[in-house]
């Protein structure tokens, strides 16, 4: 039989779903600007303490290599104002100069062969004012020295060398000065280990990349200092931000330029940050569940009320089956069925005979529960595409469509008369009635609901009979 009142709940589940869905887009959308902000206020805290950390550097470098200019001038001047080189009182002033200043790990003055008119250097003449040093023995004989000390003397300008490769892995540098003294022409060095600053410099927690360089150095390579540690992290490239800064240093006799780069890494971020974040989004995760559980609880009460509703309004509340407004819309649209197929239709009128006695001898409760019996048996009789109703009291109905011939409604109403003669059995009581059927066709008796329900009644009430079941 037809179902009625459940295509008020078949969109729920989708409307269910497209709640659920807009709830967890917009907490995607929360959760996704909230994870944007937090990336740029990420990234504008790295850049200011990247920017703070390399203007400290570079003043810090600065301050030295001004610092190695005024030691390169106080030796100069000293090597200048004296005749003799190896006189003793020249020696103990700079040496006591050099202890002031640990970094630069050794002087030598180069003499030119007054002879020479090229570039080559004889250096048959020197000071060394620290013995011992084993850097400063292998710097007076690398290339990049003996380079500076020829520029130096053909220049007449302080002159930076390129790296010179020190102790421990570090690099140093020499500083060359050209000095007149006593007709000699004559090249004041100093042999300087590079500023600590450069290579113990700790990084602002990024991919972290300082070099310092000589102008003339090469794009890569050739580096007085190389600096670089902190992996920035898988993907770290992708969506943080990539931070460069450039310096050039104007110190005396020493062209260089700080290069610094800094690649943000996940390390940086504010592990509160990211703690309120994780905490923010988990809880607007729950929010939008409870949020969708609330309202799907409201939008379930209202359908169920709208359901409950419709029932009402539509079912009997003691057999479940159609009641007279069901019924009537379902005629309805069985006529117009019938009308457009031009296929007639056949209504049975029923009643119930003996059941006054159920109620007046067992209660209504019995009766009741016999009425159920009869909607069970008539529904067990009937085709899927046929409605069973009940209208009032003991009154049924019985709509049948597509019917061809007479035949099979008569094979109906036996079958039903045969049904209801059965015993109806109620708590230990067995109850024996009858029913009256009267039928009427569509459209020999009827083109209305009306019109067919007042022939179908009037024919049941002719073919009803006297006697009457009685209980037992």
């Amino acid at each position: 039989m037809p179902s009625d009142g459940n295509g008020l709940v078949q969109a729920t589940g989708w409307r269910s779903r497209w709640t659920y869905a807009l709830l967890v887009a917009a907490w995607l959308a929360i959760v996704g600007l909230s994870g944007w902000l937090a990336l740029q206020w990420h990234h504008r805290e790295a850049e200011r303490a990247f920017s703070a950390r390399f203007q400290e550097l570079t003043r810090e470098l600065d301050a030295s290599l001004n610092v190695n200019a005024a030691v390169m001038e106080g030796a100069a001047a000293l090597v200048g104002a004296h005749h003799r080189l190896k006189r003793p009182a020249l020696r103990h002033q700079l040496r006591e100069l050099l202890r002031r200043f640990p970094h630069v790990q050794a002087l030598r003055v180069y003499v030119a062969n007054r002879r020479d008119v090229g570039p080559r250097l004889l250096v048959h003449e020197s000071v060394h004012v620290e013995a011992a040093n084993p850097w400063a023995e292998r710097a007076a004989s690398h290339l990049n020295l003996q380079m500076a000390v020829i520029e130096a003397l053909d220049a007449g300008e302080a002159t930076a060398s390129g790296p010179i490769p020190g102790r421990d892995g570090r690099q140093g540098y020499a500083l060359v000065r050209r000095v007149y003294g006593d007709g000699l022409r004559m090249a004041v060095v100093l042999i300087v280990g590079l500023p600590s600053v450069v290579t113990e410099h700790e990084s602002p927690g990024c991919h972290y990349r300082v070099r310092l360089l000589h102008e003339k150095a090469p794009p890569e390579g050739g580096e007085l200092s190389l600096y670089e540690r902190r992996p920035a992290g898988a993907g770290a490239d992708l969506v943080t931000l990539a931070l460069q800064r450039r310096h050039r240093f104007s110190a005396a006799g020493q062209p260089f330029r700080l290069e610094a780069d800094c690649q943000v890494g996940w390390a940086t971020m504010n592990g509160g940050l990211i703690a309120g974040l994780g905490a923010g989004a988990g809880g607007g995760l729950l929010l939008v569940f409870a949020a969708g559980s609330a309202l799907e609880r409201r939008r379930r009460d209202k359908e169920l009320a709208q359901e409950r509703l419709f029932y009402l309004a539509n079912f009997d509340t003691v057999t479940g089956l159609p009641n007279r407004n069901l019924l009537l819309d379902r005629l309805g649209q069985a006529i117009a069925r019938a009308h457009r197929s031009e296929r007639p239709l056949v209504l049975l009128y029923m009643d119930m005979d003996g059941f006054k006695a159920v109620n007046d001898t067992a209660g209504h409760d019995a009766g009741d529960d016999v009425l159920r019996q009869i909607a069970r048996r008539l529904s067990g009789l009937v085709r899927e595409q046929d409605t069973v109703g009940r209208l009032s009291g003991d009154e049924f109905v019985v709509l049948l469509e597509d019917v061809e011939t007479p035949e099979p409604v008569e094979t109906v109403v036996r079958k039903i008369q045969d049904a209801m003669a059965a015993p109806f059995h109620y708590d230990g009581l067995t109850f024996l009635l009858g029913v009256s059927v009267g039928t009427a066709t569509y459209p020999a008796d009827g083109t209305t609901a009306s019109e067919l329900l007042q022939t179908a009644d009037m024919a049941m009430y002719a073919a009803k009979y006297p006697d009457t079941p009685s209980a037992r």
